[in-house]
Formats: structure tokens, sequence, C-alpha cells
């Protein structure tokens, strides 16, 4: 009974170490300097580290040592299949950690940046989209905001704090 209790111990001891181990070549860049990105059919230059900048998103894990990458054989590039007028807003984004004024007056656009945020895993972005929201408050998790959102209809819909009390 000791000994198979003993083996699975050890098992489970080198599938941490594995799942360790993969974590950090995900986290681990393999490739650094200019890259160049076709999104969408639109090409966008930057370099790594902007995209990188962010911990854990799809960029991390693009450029992990775990991933092979598929590069166009006349330029380069790594084609992603996404909207590449909206990459715009969030190259931006990962250049400046600022979302400009005009987006997030535009319902559409606020909403469609919303969606290329959550398939990025743009964390930070994510919460600067979903907060705008909620101005001030404090009360709703992230998720629940999102989901009060969803069901009224709009992903950006203005909510007005109109009163606060006290937990206890």
């Amino acid at each position: 009974m000791t000994t198979a209790l003993e083996k699975e111990l050890a098992n489970v001891s080198n599938e941490e170490k594995e799942w360790k181990d993969i974590k950090v070549k995900l986290a681990t860049t393999s490739i650094q300097g200019k890259v160049i990105l076709d999104v969408g059919g639109d090409k966008y230059a930057t370099n790594v580290e902007t995209l990188t900048r962010e911990k854990n998103t799809f960029f991390t894990a693009l450029f992990s040592k775990q991933c092979q990458l598929e590069r166009d054989p006349d330029d380069k590039s790594i084609f992603i299949d996404r909207n590449g007028k909206i990459f715009t807003y969030i190259l931006e984004y990962l250049r400046t950690n600022m979302v400009p004024p005009n987006v997030m007056k535009d319902e559409t656009l606020l909403s469609s940046l919303s969606i290329e945020a959550e398939y990025f895993r743009l964390h930070i972005l994510i919460d600067i989209l979903t907060n705008i929201c909620f101005p001030d408050g404090t009360l709703l998790e992230k998720e629940h905001k999102k989901k009060l959102n969803e069901f009224y209809g709009k992903t950006n819909q203005q909510w007005e704090l109109i009163y606060k009390a006290s937990r206890d």
C-alpha cells in the first residue's frame, strides 16, 4: 500500500514538474526584435517586446518557445485571421497603454474592440473596457458587470450609481 502511494506521489511530482516546464516555455519568448503581422490582410510592423508586454496573452503564447510559427515565404509575416481594422486599436493600446477617447464614445467600435481584446486575452484592456461602463462602482465583480451589459444588450452601456449603502 505504501509503495503504491509513493509511486503515485512520484508520478504527480513529475507531472507537476512537466507543467511548470511548459509554463516557463510559454512565458519565455523565442523571438526578439521586429515582427510583421498580417491581421486579416492588413500588415503591421512592430516588435515582439511591445506585443508581449502583458503576460499570459495570445501573443506570449504565439511567440513562446512552445509554438512553431508559420511565416509567409515572401515577407516573413505571421498571419492572424482577425479583424485587421480593429487590430489598429489593439496595437495602439499595446504601444501606449491607452484607449483613444473616440473609441470609448463609439458603441460599435467599442463592442468590436472588446471582442478582439477577449480573443487576444488582453486582460488589462478588457478591464479598462468593462470598468468604463461602471465608473466608481465597487460592488460588482468584472464578470457580473459583463453579464449585466450582455443582458441589457449593449457591451458598453454607461451605468450611473444612484445609491451606495454600506455592506454591514
